[in-house]
């Protein structure tokens, strides 16, 4: 596997966030990564960092991507495209358009990163 030094990520904005979400998302990774020992950046963007957004994935081993307005996330085909491993994060059902096909990229990225032999 490729050495990433950070075991989650997020990087996103809290104006989406829809009964703070978000919020509850980040203070929650915070504190675990604490008890953990595990580095973790949970990083609010601005429209300056809009290229930095894909150097911290590249270096997570897994991205969250929270529901925003809609039940779904732009973030969670983005990280997708790049070939890395996106976490969906919601708080009442997941909405994913094509979930099989979703749960079948998700299975190979898995497959590619931590192979079972």
């Amino acid at each position: 596997m490729v050495k990433r030094d950070l075991l989650v990520s997020f990087f996103g904005n809290h104006r989406t966030d829809r009964h703070r979400l978000r919020s509850r998302m980040e203070e929650t990774v915070k504190k675990e990564a604490k008890t953990l020992g595990v580095k973790v950046d949970m990083h609010e963007n601005s429209r300056e960092e809009s290229d930095v957004w894909q150097r911290i994935a590249a270096n997570s081993k897994v991205i969250l991507c929270p529901r925003g307005w809609g039940r779904t996330s732009y973030h969670l085909y983005e990280i997708l495209h790049l070939g890395l491993i996106p976490i969906h994060v919601y708080y009442d059902m997941p909405w994913l358009p094509y979930p099989d096909l979703y749960h079948k990229l998700v299975s190979a990225q898995i497959s590619r990163v931590c192979p079972s032999s």
